[in-house]
């Protein structure tokens, strides 16, 4: 009898729950599911599933109410709640329970404590409501205070395409290779980004006091994955980063959130086009047609909504170009146009430019575009570029960066380059630049000149030089002893380039045979005997 008592205390201590559900079945219920990619829990700890405005007894008072428990064994735990029922209105019962609509509050026991703790946790599928169907739960986090941020501690802590903000390191998880990023940062001043996957990638990270971007010239990608994104220089205590743009090596948008421990993992705000921008935030609640129209049915635009072009397809210059031709033919490619919200807007270029002119001279870049632009890049085929400045990209804020083939063009403030408008009041030279903002209203020479003579007669180049015997501007000439440009000399005859040389009997181009030579093996005696 007393092993049979012993046998009873222990099974009672190994498997007994420390959440005591009293409310009955009412025959309304929601799936809690926590997956067994759950790391945080310990096997016998114990979850429990609260309503803090739920149903807590018969007569239909509200506060909270336990309305469901599991005990963790590590692997998968399903956990029913009840909900309540109200009949009141038919003549029957009101069932106490959970209250459809209402946010599920979770508590953790952890057993090796024996400690009740504030509980959080991050929504893989559902809602994290009580609303007859289910919630799958992908990670729980226990905190005495409510708050688990702290244990983000790595970027493998955060659900995919999330950023979170953890002692200056922008941590990051992607499900994707990352093309480019943008985000602000909130509550304080960025002095500096580096370092990071981004530096390990070869990315270019740039930033303004509230504004961090990065991005690559060559085409690198960060690789999909989790980390150290870039490491911020901050004065202040931030609060968190906003204004998230994230994209992939094609330049389309990737869906990224900023992790916080309040918002269930879910976004923790009302997001009906589901795009992880908060709706009170968001500056389209729908989506951007090809357009870049909110909701819009893609009749506003051409086929295209961003043309690029050297000047054939019309519009406005973009920006301006001092490039060193290495061809005839001048190309421009690989266009990537973003709207205000990160989103790809269609494109299309122009025909290549042919027979471009003198090196070091200035090319205008031109964009027609019917809907707002936040962001540009293009490569030029056929020229090297050595600066990018001015036109509407310059007169908008925006920060324009290049290689010797690449175009980046942003604005660290969020300012846009508008729509063109080809009724510009006033544009006297009607390069599609209205005259208020125009840098030259007149015309660039070939030296860059705002409405020069362009270059001389008498002078090859924008710096005063001239063209050498052989035709090189700038150049050294014939070289002393050489007779052409070739390189070559006269030869023995004064020809230049000829191959005429003297032989051995001092003849010019002779044969050696006018000469006397004494045949091999016989020598002629100097004395002559008498006879």
């Amino acid at each position: 009898m007393k092993k049979f008592i012993y046998f009873l205390l222990i099974a009672n201590i190994g498997f007994g729950s420390y959440f005591n559900l009293e409310l009955e079945e009412t025959g309304s219920s929601t799936l809690f599911i926590f997956g067994d990619s759950i790391t945080t829990l310990d096997i016998g700890d114990e979850v429990g599933l609260y309503d803090q405005s739920g149903v807590t007894n018969a007569s239909g008072d509200v506060g909270e109410v336990l309305v469901g428990h599991g005990i963790w064994s590590g692997s998968q735990l399903e956990v029913t709640s009840v909900n309540s029922i109200d009949l009141s209105d038919f003549g029957g019962p009101i069932l106490p329970g959970a209250v459809n609509g209402n946010e599920m509050i979770l508590k953790v026991w952890d057993a090796s404590q024996s400690l009740e703790l504030d509980g959080s946790y991050l929504v893989s599928n559902g809602t994290g409501t009580f609303n007859e169907l289910f919630t799958a739960i992908q990670e729980v986090y226990a905190e005495t205070d409510g708050a688990n941020n702290d244990l983000i501690t790595d970027g493998c802590d955060l659900p995919e395409n999330y950023f979170y903000l953890n002692n200056g390191e922008v941590l990051y998880n992607s499900s994707q290779d990352i093309g480019g990023f943008q985000f602000s940062v909130n509550g304080a001043t960025v002095n500096s980004a580096s370092g990071g996957d981004a530096a390990l990638a070869g990315f270019t990270v740039s930033n303004s006091s509230s504004t961090v971007l990065g991005f690559s010239f060559s085409g690198s990608v960060i690789e999909s994955g989790c980390g150290v994104l870039t490491t911020l220089d901050l004065s202040g205590v931030p609060t968190e980063l906003s204004n998230i743009i994230v994209s992939d090596s094609a330049g389309g948008s990737l869906s990224f959130n900023y992790y916080d421990d309040n918002s269930n993992g879910d976004g923790g705000c009302l997001d009906l086009d589901e795009d992880g921008v908060c709706d009170d935030v968001d500056d389209c609640v729908g989506f951007y047609d090809e357009c870049g129209i909110c909701n819009g049915d893609g009749s506003s635009c051409n086929d295209e909504a961003v043309l690029i072009s050297f000047g054939d397809l019309g519009g406005q210059v973009l920006t301006i170009l001092n490039v060193d031709y290495l061809s005839n033919q001048v190309c421009l490619d690989d266009v990537i146009v973003s709207g205000p919200s990160g989103e790809s807007l269609s494109s299309a270029v122009g025909q290549c430019l042919e027979d471009p002119g003198f090196s070091g001279s200035n090319l205008p870049i031109y964009m027609n575009n019917n809907v707002e632009v936040a962001g540009f890049q293009f490569s030029v085929d056929g020229a090297q570029i050595l600066s990018a400045s001015g036109g509407s990209a310059d007169a908008n804020g925006f920060q324009v960066s290049s290689s010797s083939s690449i175009v980046l063009g942003f604005s660290l403030t969020g300012s846009t380059i508008p729509p063109y408008d080809s009724d510009c009041s006033n544009d006297v030279d009607e390069d599609g630049i209205c005259d208020d903002i125009d840098d030259c209203i007149g015309f660039y020479d070939e030296c860059g000149v705002c409405n020069g003579e362009g270059i001389s007669d008498e002078y090859c180049d924008c710096d005063g030089n001239i063209l050498d015997e052989c035709g090189i501007c700038n150049g050294g000439g014939i070289q002393d002893g050489d007779c052409d440009c070739n390189g070559n000399v006269e030869d023995c005859n004064g020809i230049c380039g000829g191959d005429a040389v003297v032989d051995e009997c001092g003849v010019c181009a002779g044969d050696g045979s006018s000469c006397n030579i004494p045949p091999e093996g016989f020598a002629f005696n100097s004395s002559i005997k008498q006879a």
